[in-house]
């Protein structure tokens, strides 16, 4: 993160300007609020004349004082996007840079892969979003080395994770530059009615209808419920004693443990993604009751392992 601190001090005159424009716009809209106060306290018994006063007195403020801050207003809204673009080419730069490619040794792609998810942790702390579109490019990326380079197990889970800790940030990132929280949720226990059997209920966790509705879980346990996994990216995800429920659709587990889970697929009618699915959870099935798994489903390739 030693780049994301130099790009905060990479312009403290820009930055001092924003903080001079809201200053400037607090003080000239409180200083127009108490000359509108001023008169409308006063103008209900006040003469004809001190009325008229009045008047000009509240006009002179919103001349001398509403107007430059309306301008003002504006040329910081610029400012802001300027910053949100230095931001959003800053964070996808570092991650471009992190990203092996099959040239590497073994090795520098190893340490590579334990890079990003440290990044994404780091932008998730500090709420920096990147671009969703260049995101989606780097986690390509990653697939590819998978794909064309022969890794040892170790390697291999590591880069899964990359690649899965990549596309919880493009989620991340995309729910950020909309005015969302950027993880789902965070840090907490999600659990159906405690006793009763799942047969007979059916308390679903959390769903995403599509890819673009998806956000990042992200250190969370998950217990006693249907649990859908399809869509959204589950970064150090415990899944205990739920229904796990798969269709076939783009799969993104990082780190994600299962104990005492029964294993459902989903069958859509599609014969490729209904074997998709069974293979999936088949392998998903023998790792429940043990270590933690990595898995990607993306681009029509399947990665565990």
């Amino acid at each position: 993160m030693a780049k994301t601190a130099a790009m905060n001090g990479h312009d403290p005159k820009k930055h001092g300007n924003v903080a001079q424009i809201v200053t400037a716009i607090i003080a000239g809209l409180a200083l127009v609020i108490s000359g509108v106060n001023l008169y409308s306290q006063l103008s209900s018994h006040s003469s004809e004349n001190q009325a008229k006063a009045l008047d000009e007195h509240v006009g002179t403020l919103i001349n001398t004082q509403l107007q430059p801050v309306t301008e003002r207003l504006s040329k910081l809204e610029g400012q802001v996007q300027e910053l949100t673009t230095e931001v959003h080419n800053l964070a996808n730069t570092i991650l471009q840079r992190l990203t092996p490619n099959a040239s590497m040794t073994t090795s520098q792609i190893n340490e590579r892969f334990e890079q990003i998810p440290r990044f994404v942790t780091a932008a998730f702390t500090a709420n920096l979003a990147g671009d969703p579109a260049k995101t989606e490019s780097v986690r390509n990326d990653i697939q590819a080395v998978l794909k064309s380079k022969r890794l040892q197990p170790s390697t291999m889970q590591a880069g899964i994770s990359a690649a899965v800790y990549v596309e919880g940030y493009r989620a991340f990132s995309r729910a950020v530059n909309a005015g969302m929280a950027g993880i789902s949720l965070s840090g907490i226990t999600l659990s159906g009615p405690e006793g009763t059997p799942l047969e007979k209920h059916f308390f679903t966790g959390i769903q995403a209808l599509n890819e673009q509705e998806a956000r990042a879980v992200y250190n969370i346990h998950i217990k006693d419920l249907w649990q859908d996994l399809k869509y959204i990216p589950w970064l150090n995800v415990e899944f205990i004693h739920d229904k796990i429920m798969y269709d076939g659709e783009d799969l993104f587990l990082a780190n994600a443990q299962f104990e005492n889970c029964d294993f459902v697929p989903v069958i859509t009618g599609n014969p490729k993604k209904d074997e998709r699915a069974k293979e999936v959870l088949a392998r998903l099935r023998k790792v429940n009751n043990g270590p933690p798994i990595s898995a990607l489903v993306a681009n029509d390739q399947v990665f565990f392992p």
